[in-house]
């Protein structure tokens, strides 16, 4: 789904509710079939109101798989058009791809980073609590990577925008 906030949804053009992923996630889990889903960070606009709501996709759809990565303009794409005069190219264009870019005005790729820590740590403390799995010591770790993933996340954005 990429993201679990309808705002960005919308704004990607996804053409698909929030509800309805959680209802796909949940039907395909009742009939046994494994899930999954790709998440994808900092598009244009995203919010920290935003990643929250993508936490609780998870923790509303449990899938069983999900992957992060932060969101890179891909030419010919409608993305692309929208930022291109926000793209700075660190190298030249031979030697980088598109994810070596840098959307200006967007937090840096190492807050996005603490943030899919703060959310892998939450949806591991949401699985564990709910299906009785893990002891104290897991928890205590879920729990401080969480921190630490928020903590991050303050840092970051606090360096960015001195």
């Amino acid at each position: 789904s990429e993201s679990g906030s309808q705002k960005i949804l919308d704004t990607m053009d996804r053409r698909v509710k929030v509800e309805q992923v959680i209802w796909a996630l949940q039907a395909l889990k009742r009939r046994s079939i494994k899930t999954g889903l790709f998440l994808m960070l900092g598009y244009s606009g995203e919010t920290e109101d935003d990643l929250a709501a993508t936490l609780d996709l998870l923790r509303k759809g449990e899938p069983d798989e999900y992957l992060t990565t932060v969101s890179y303009p891909i030419k010919g794409t409608p993305y692309y058009t929208e930022i291109n005069s926000l793209i700075e190219r660190p190298r030249p264009w031979h030697d980088s791809t598109e994810r070596d870019w840098i959307v200006q005005g967007r937090p840096s790729k190492a807050y996005y980073a603490h943030a899919a820590r703060w959310i892998e740590a939450e949806y591991d403390r949401h699985k564990t609590l709910n299906n009785g799995a893990g002891g104290l010591k897991r928890r205590w770790s879920g729990y401080r990577n969480s921190l630490i993933g928020r903590v991050g996340m303050a840092l970051e954005k606090r360096r960015d925008n001195p």
